[in-house]
């Protein structure tokens, strides 16, 4: 798997990608940073199921000031963070064994936070428990066949790329209103 853009560009992830683990495939990746931004200077962004790392990885190597990746499998954890050493990205990036639905999320919000549950599980719990954290955009990556909650608010779109659909939710007002501890403005 390359990279799609930033800094690392044309570089492959290093290590192989945990068995079971559904990466963002580049043509989705390259659609969500196009309608993002391509320049993620001064972004914070939380990245609620990690997976292979690439998404997140890839949000780096646009200029984000921070990025922290949950993960609830050790053997993923362990990839990723392996990923981001040898990527020198260890300063930037941060990557924790967390399950994002049970366990504490961190206390304070982010530019940008992004969710790839489950193809098929359901999505409510994850647009309830995450969006609060998101100050500019919420984005939900989920099965193209599955609709989306939320998609009466004002500023929600949904883009489908074959089986593949990203939900992009605007921040919340109680995101912007929280304790900013580091990163800049979210665009």
């Amino acid at each position: 798997m390359r990279f799609s853009g930033g800094s690392l560009k044309g570089r492959r992830l290093p290590g192989a990608v945990t068995r079971g683990v559904r990466p963002t495939p580049a043509r989705v990746r390259e659609a969500m940073f196009d309608i993002l931004g391509q320049d993620l200077s001064g972004w914070t962004v939380l990245d609620a199921t990690g997976g292979s790392g690439i998404l997140a990885i890839e949000a780096a190597g646009r200029g984000a000031d921070l990025v922290v990746i949950l993960d609830r499998s050790p053997r993923a954890v362990r990839a990723i963070e392996k990923a981001v050493l040898a990527l020198s990205l260890a300063g930037r990036v941060q990557v924790r064994r967390a399950d994002a639905l049970r366990d504490p999320l961190p206390d304070r919000c982010f530019d940008l936070v992004v969710a790839d549950p489950p193809y098929g599980s359901p999505l409510e719990p994850w647009l309830d428990r995450l969006r609060p954290l998101a100050r500019a955009w919420f984005v939900l990556e989920h099965a193209a066949r599955q609709a989306a909650p939320g998609q009466a608010d004002s500023g929600v779109r949904t883009r489908r790329y074959g089986d593949t659909a990203l939900t992009f939710y605007p921040g919340t007002p109680s995101a912007s209103s929280r304790i900013r501890t580091g990163g800049g403005g979210a665009g």
